[in-house]
C-alpha cells in the first residue's frame, strides 16, 4: 500500500514564518548596505561632488571609495580626516561651483558679453566675497591638498576676466584651476 504524507498545517506555517524572517533579515541587510553606501557617498570627496549630478550606482560608490582609499594610502592620509578643514574646502568648491554656474548663465543664457558693466559688477562683488571668506594663506597651508578631480571645473567654457576693486594693474584671471586651488598654498605644483 502506497502511503501519502501530507504537510501538516504547523509544518506549514513553520515553512511561512521562515520564509517571512529571511525576508525580513534579507530587508535590513539591504537597509544596511544602503545606508552605508549613502554615508560613503557623502563621506568620499568624488562621490560628494557628483551626488548632485546623477544618481551614482552603487558600484561607482564602491569604485570611488577604492580610488580615494588608495589615494590615502598612497599619500599616507595625512591631513584627510581633519573635518573642520574639510567642511571649510567643501564649502569654498560649493561657493566656486556656483560662482561658475553664474558665470555661465550670464555669457551663455542671458547672453551677456564679457564687458557688460553688470556682468562685471556682479562677478567682481562674488570675487571680492570669496577673497574675504577664504582662509588666509598661513591657515590654508594647514588645509589638505586636494588631489581628487572635480567635474564641475571641466564644464567651465574657459578663463573669466574678473576685475578686482583694489588698484590692481590687471584683472584676476579665473580658471578652473584658481577655483579648484583658491590659495597659492593649496595648489599642487603644475
Amino acid at each position: 500500500s502506497h502511503v501519502s504524507r501530507s504537510v501538516s498545517p504547523t509544518t506549514t506555517s513553520q515553512i511561512q514564518a521562515r520564509k517571512k524572517r529571511r525576508g525580513i533579515i534579507e530587508k535590513r541587510r539591504r537597509d544596511r548596505i544602503n545606508s552605508s553606501l549613502s554615508e560613503l557617498r557623502r563621506l568620499v570627496p568624488t562621490a560628494f561632488e557628483k551626488q548632485g549630478s546623477s544618481k551614482l550606482e552603487k558600484a561607482e560608490i564602491l569604485q570611488m571609495t577604492v580610488d580615494h582609499l588608495k589615494m590615502l594610502h598612497a599619500t599616507g592620509g595625512a591631513g584627510f580626516l581633519d573635518a573642520r578643514a574639510l567642511a571649510v574646502d567643501y564649502r569654498s568648491i560649493g561657493f566656486r561651483e556656483c560662482l561658475t554656474e553664474v558665470v555661465r548663465y550670464l555669457g551663455i543664457l542671458e547672453g551677456q558679453n564679457a564687458a557688460d558693466p553688470i556682468r562685471l559688477r556682479l562677478l567682481s562683488h562674488l570675487n571680492n566675497y570669496v577673497a574675504e571668506r577664504e582662509p588666509s594663506p598661513v591657515a590654508t597651508s594647514l588645509l589638505p591638498i586636494q588631489t581628487w578631480p572635480w567635474s564641475f571645473l571641466h564644464s567651465t567654457a574657459g578663463p573669466v576676466q574678473i576685475p578686482r576693486r583694489e588698484a590692481a594693474p590687471a584683472p584676476v584671471l579665473l580658471t578652473a584651476s584658481s577655483l579648484a586651488y583658491p590659495s597659492p598654498a593649496v595648489r599642487p605644483a603644475p
